[in-house]
């Protein structure tokens, strides 16, 4: 179960607090956000020896990165743009100081350093791995947003109880269990001929919630949050 955040506070509330310590801020952010970094890091370094560093770096981004010496000192906390971006360029920054080190350790002299930078990636692999690795870490980010928004509209459903909890559970049994809409509806004690209703419901409460999440997440104008959701709600 991810640790609940307070749903005035936004990413950002969230981040800065984890960068003066709080502890349930940290908590939270671990929750949400490491696993991006995981994925990130998992395909950058699949097959490679860094793998074995994956975990250290991956709390080194919690306990490094974030103080205010570390990637949040370069924030403008009055114009701090999109979280997406920020968090990428902590995790890739990270990634690029362990790669770094692992390069350092390897070169005993001139000549192995010669040697390595006969076969080094060209740029344009680079750029292209690169953007193979964006990709994998929009992916992430875009399931953990799905999530969040999942374990919000759980958690409001629960707080209402009747309807609005059986509606929660219905989505959950059609879209997470991939239930027949007919066997998610009897298993939620909703009648047969109500199930498509239910499910509309259903969906536009997710909706809500999912435009906020968005919107606390990304800095975006109304048309970018539009096409952000609708590419999310994509089933």
């Amino acid at each position: 179960m991810t640790a609940p955040q307070p749903p005035h506070q936004t990413h950002w509330t969230v981040v800065l607090a984890a960068a003066d310590g709080d502890p349930t801020a940290r908590e939270a952010f671990a929750a949400r956000y490491l696993p991006v970094a995981r994925a990130y890091l998992g395909a950058r370094w699949r097959g490679r020896p860094q793998m074995a560093a994956l975990e250290d770096a991956v709390q080194e981004i919690l306990t490094e990165r974030l103080r205010d010496d570390g990637g949040v000192a370069a924030l403008d906390r009055e114009t701090k743009g999109s979280f997406r971006t920020f968090l990428a360029d902590v995790v890739r920054g990270v990634a690029e100081r362990t790669e770094a080190k692992e390069m350092a350790a390897k070169i005993d002299d001139a000549a192995t350093a010669m040697v390595e930078a006969t076969v080094a990636p060209s740029t344009a692999a680079r750029l292209a791995d690169e953007a193979q690795l964006r990709t994998v870490f929009d992916q992430a980010w875009a399931r953990s947003i799905m999530q969040e928004t999942a374990d919000r509209l759980a958690a409001a459903a629960q707080a209402a109880g009747g309807a609005p909890a059986r509606r929660s559970q219905l989505l959950h049994l059609h879209y997470h269990e991939r239930q027949p809409l007919e066997q998610a509806a009897e298993g939620c004690g909703i009648a047969g001929d109500a199930a498509e209703r239910e499910m509309a419901l259903a969906r536009a409460e997710f909706a809500t919630i999912l435009r906020r999440v968005v919107a606390e997440r990304e800095s975006c104008n109304e048309g970018e949050l539009d096409r952000w959701c609708a590419e999310l709600l994509v089933v």
